[in-house]
């Protein structure tokens, strides 16, 4: 059963007027506007229902569907859906959901369709053979044949709403929201819908054919568009109940199993970027060499004054320039700070995960994926230039041990940090300014620009207890030796010490910006 009691939700919405001179006037004193959405909507739908929710713009139809989704938190009321709060029972709610979004996609934009389908079946833990099942009743009914194997970025607006469609349906959901699924779609795509009809007899609930009726999936539709012809308004579907949901102890259960395929699914679109990475390495190979050439010149000078020898220095360099993108604070996920930028982070929310944990992934696999396009070459090429000029293998084989596990540390102090900084956004009218200071800091205090060594003592000393300090600082050191192996549990402590304190408060803010989050709009 779906039931709301009283529901609010106003909206405050900043105002300025044109011109220079309201533009200076609203640095000092900002006016805010409050939309009502919502005042005191109540209903109750009972099981095996469809319903169409009509309505002319603004009239708060999609915030309805939001706040029934778990997106948005309304200002007052009671709401339940089959028993659970959406926003305060939001995984478990969302793992028995599907929901179609006219305006926002959930499919991976540079992977093919497929992809997209895979990980929507780690993140709802559906069985690969009801996967199997659903996957072909649902192509064959929707006409995806031709599609799935289509990165999502190359289908044309109705191709990607039929898509979108199938993977709402994917895991069986008991309930079934649609915002405007047919906007885009063609009018023979609308007229090949699936039709509505009980799977089988006695049974007075309506079921999707094509899905299996032990999944409970419910059947779509659409909401009301002045230019569809059809007076059907935005759906509520209640599924018929009894499907092999879930249980809310399996929910619960914090298995990695989703996050390494959030992982693996950024590891390949990363890795469709080859002109890029080609265009990185020629300047990594020119900078890396200007940079040991200058340094050559000092050190001929006095080499007695270097604080590294000739040959860790050319080992730091060179690894510096093949793990850049692991460890460079300008390498921004875009895609997630423009989310938070413009609420539409809101829309992760309908996935059964933890929004931390599935930026972390995307973020540590964002950086491998750029760096293995480049580090290879880098690393084979530097280790046949002559010494003391190239690359060369650690004095043991428990320095090199280290320097892995040092250099793993340091992925997720970077991931940490960043996701720290996505985290403020929340908070900030523009995260720019703080970009720009931790690329700054980083690069001064991490040793990207001059190794740690080469500071004055105090500062030296003050940069390696940073978080920039933990970074590329330490692997790199330890690698060519300048960290000794007496030092390295102590490094390698104030790294793990900064991944705690990061991902502790980059998680707290997270959360609590979620709670902030507002989004405006169908």
């Amino acid at each position: 059963m779906i039931e709301m009691k009283g529901i609010s939700k106003t909206y405050r919405v900043r105002r300025r007027e044109a011109g220079l001179g309201n533009a200076v006037r609203s640095l000092f004193s900002q006016e805010y506007t409050e939309i009502p959405a919502l005042k005191s909507m109540s209903f109750t739908i009972p099981d095996g229902q469809i319903v169409g929710y009509i309505g002319p713009n603004g009239a708060g139809k999609s915030t309805t569907i939001k706040i029934l989704s778990g997106i948005l938190r309304p200002d007052g009321g009671m709401c339940s859906v089959d028993g659970l709060v959406p926003w305060e029972d939001r995984r478990e709610h969302v793992a028995r959901l599907g929901v179609v979004f006219g305006q926002r996609s959930q499919l991976w934009w540079d992977v093919p369709v497929m992809e997209s389908f895979l990980l929507l079946r780690d993140i709802y833990r559906v069985p690969e053979g009801s996967f199997r099942e659903n996957l072909e009743r649902l192509t064959g009914l929707l006409d995806l044949e031709d599609l799935v194997r289509t990165p999502a970025r190359m289908l044309s607006l109705g191709q990607r709403m039929r898509c979108e469609i199938a993977a709402a349906l994917l895991h069986g959901p008991k309930v079934l929201f649609l915002d405007e699924p047919t906007i885009g779609l063609d009018a023979v795509s609308k007229h090949h819908r699936p039709p509505h009809h009980p799977r089988h007899a006695g049974h007075r609930r309506p079921v999707l054919p094509g899905a299996p009726h032990r999944q409970g999936a419910a059947p779509p539709g659409r909401r009301h568009r002045p230019d569809s012809g059809h007076g059907r308004g935005e759906p509520v579907y209640r599924g018929v109940g009894g499907g092999p949901v879930p249980p809310l102890w399996h929910l619960r259960r914090r298995g990695m199993g989703k996050y390494w395929s959030f992982f693996k699914m950024r590891l390949m679109a990363g890795l469709q970027y080859r002109a890029a990475a080609l265009a990185g390495m020629s300047t990594q190979f020119v900078w890396g060499a200007m940079e040991i050439l200058l340094y050559r010149a000092f050190w001929l000078e006095h080499p007695e004054r270097f604080p590294m020898g000739m040959e860790a220095l050319s080992n730091y360099i060179w690894l510096q320039q093949a793990f850049l993108t692991l460890f460079a604070m300008w390498n921004w996920e875009t895609e997630i700070l423009e989310s938070v930028k413009t609420g539409t982070v809101s829309y992760e929310l309908l996935r059964p995960t933890d929004i931390y944990g599935m930026w972390m992934a995307r973020s540590v696999a964002n950086r491998f994926a750029r760096a293995a396009l480049r580090m290879v070459p880098v690393i084979v090429v530097s280790s046949l230039l002559p010494a003391p000029y190239g690359l060369r293998l650690p004095a043991s084989p428990a320095a090199f041990g280290l320097f892995l596990l040092s250099s793993a540390l340091m992925v997720l102090v970077v991931c940490a940090y960043s996701l720290f900084v996505y985290a403020l956004t929340f908070y900030l009218t523009d995260p720019n300014g703080i970009m720009v200071l931790s690329v700054a800091a980083a690069d001064l205090l991490g040793g990207a620009v001059v190794p740690l060594p080469f500071l004055p003592d105090g500062f030296r000393q003050f940069a390696a207890l940073t978080p920039f300090g933990s970074m590329q600082n330490v692997p790199l050191r330890l690698f060519s030796g300048d960290i000794p192996l007496s030092e390295a549990p102590a490094v390698m402590g104030l790294q793990v010490f900064w991944i705690t304190v990061l991902i502790s408060g980059g998680y707290l803010l997270t959360r609590n910006g979620l709670r902030r989050a507002v989004i405006l709009g169908g």
